[in-house]
């Protein structure tokens, strides 16, 4: 289980929200995980977590344009790279991969994305804040 915090907060409270709730998300499929071995249960809480991050990252994206972040291409790539691996682990045969590559895949999602990219337009948009003070 991946505990939400503050550590986590980009502060900007509508994708803060939407972090939060990718969290629990990604909580429900670890549960699952551990819970029931077959396909079924696991894919359907893939695609839970998959609707979820499209809407999510449609939303977020739309932000950083709206405030001219310019690594947004970027971040747009890194968002296709994990939707893209989402529905690959959705169409593969539940015995090509293990419970511990989805959590690996939510967890360097978790580190390497939120804490990292997310982080770093919050504080573009700090900067920017600052700017036109």
């Amino acid at each position: 289980m991946i505990k939400w915090t503050q550590h986590f907060a980009v502060g900007v409270d509508i994708l803060d929200r939407q972090h939060r709730e990718l969290f629990r998300r990604m909580n429900r499929l670890a549960e699952q995980l551990d819970m029931d071995a077959s396909k079924a249960p696991v894919a359907d809480a893939l695609r839970f977590l998959l609707v979820y991050v499209e809407v999510h990252v449609n939303e977020e994206e739309q932000f950083m344009k709206l405030h001219k972040y310019p690594r947004l291409e970027q971040h747009r790539r890194a968002h296709a790279g994990f939707l893209r691996r989402l529905e690959q682990l959705i169409a593969e045969p539940r015995e090509s991969y293990s419970r511990e590559e989805i959590r690996s895949l939510l967890a360097d999602w978790i580190a390497n994305h939120i804490r990292r990219a997310d982080m770093d337009f919050g504080h573009y948009l700090e900067t920017q804040a600052l700017l036109q003070a």
